[in-house]
C-alpha cells in the first residue's frame, strides 16, 4: 500500500523493519481473540483482514489439535490492530478446515476452497464470504465434498 512503501521510503530501504503492533480484543472481550493455529487462510481488502478456519490446539490440558470454523475480523488502525469474532449458526457456515485456500474476489468477497476436515477427509467445497453484508454462502454444486467411494477425488470440471 501507499502508506507502507512512504514507512519504507522514511526509513531507507536498507533499514526495512518488522514492528509488532498493538493488539486488542474487540470490547475487551477475550472471547474476540482467536487461538494459536497453523494452516488458516488470512484475507485482507483495504484495512480490514479476515482470518478463517485453521488447526488449533485445546486448552493446556487437552492438547489435540481440532480444526475450527471460526472467522474473526481484524480492524487495522494506525497505532493498534483490533480482533472480533463473527458467529453464524452451525448450518450457515462452512466446516472446520485447515490446510484450504482463500483470495479475495472482486474487493468485497472471500472464496474459500478445500482443505482438510479430518486428518483423511479432504473438501472440495466452495464459500463466498460477503464482507459487506457480512454472511457466507456455499456455492452450488453437484457433487459431494471429499473422495469418492473409490478412495480419489470426485472431478470438478472437465479438463481440456
Amino acid at each position: 500500500s501507499a502508506e507502507i512503501e512512504a514507512r519504507i521510503k522514511m526509513t531507507g530501504a536498507s533499514k526495512v523493519q518488522w514492528s509488532r503492533p498493538h493488539c486488542i480484543a474487540g470490547n475487551g472481550d477475550a472471547a474476540n481473540l482467536p487461538c494459536a493455529r497453523s494452516g488458516h487462510t488470512l484475507s485482507v481488502t483495504g484495512n480490514t483482514g479476515f482470518l478463517f478456519g485453521g488447526l488449533c490446539s485445546g486448552p493446556l490440558d487437552n492438547k489435540i489439535a481440532r480444526p475450527v470454523d471460526e472467522l474473526h475480523i481484524l480492524r487495522m488502525g494506525k497505532s493498534e490492530l483490533e480482533w472480533c469474532f463473527l458467529a453464524f449458526p452451525e448450518n450457515a457456515r462452512p466446516l472446520p478446515r485447515w490446510r484450504h485456500s482463500a483470495c479475495i474476489f472482486d474487493d468485497t468477497h472471500i472464496v474459500i476452497f478445500g482443505g482438510y476436515h479430518t486428518a483423511s477427509l479432504r473438501l472440495s467445497d466452495v464459500w463466498l464470504f460477503n464482507t459487506i453484508a457480512m454472511e457466507w454462502q456455499k456455492a452450488k454444486s453437484e457433487q459431494a465434498p471429499g473422495f469418492n467411494s473409490e478412495g480419489s477425488h470426485p472431478p470438478s470440471t472437465t479438463w481440456p
